[in-house]
């Protein structure tokens, strides 16, 4: 008889996680982010969702990108830059380094 064996899957995503955050140490160095917003993909894509990340149960927030320096900021531009779609630049992290015109 078979099983399924879902650590394998989740394995699989720990070891994607973690290469991307190899990928791109110096940017996210660069940038300052705390350990919390890297901690899973689940809490990189609330930061960028919302612009700022909970610790815990709203509204507990732990960090907002506007802690970030001018030099933190351009770090992170370039970071989002590289690494997001052009549909996944619809995020509120996207428009806080890349303002609208106007």
């Amino acid at each position: 008889m078979g099983f399924r064996r879902d650590g394998k899957a989740t394995h699989a995503s720990d070891r994607a996680w973690r290469t991307w955050l190899d990928e791109h140490a110096a940017l996210l160095r660069a940038a300052g982010l705390p350990p919390a917003v890297l901690r899973s993909p689940a809490d990189w894509r609330y930061l960028l969702r919302f612009g700022y990340h909970c610790d815990g149960p709203y509204p507990n927030i732990d960090f907002r990108l506007e802690e970030l320096s001018a030099a933190q900021r351009a770090a992170f531009r370039e970071l989002l830059a590289t690494t997001l779609s052009d549909v996944q630049r619809q995020c509120a992290a996207w428009h806080f380094v890349n303002p609208p015109a106007g």
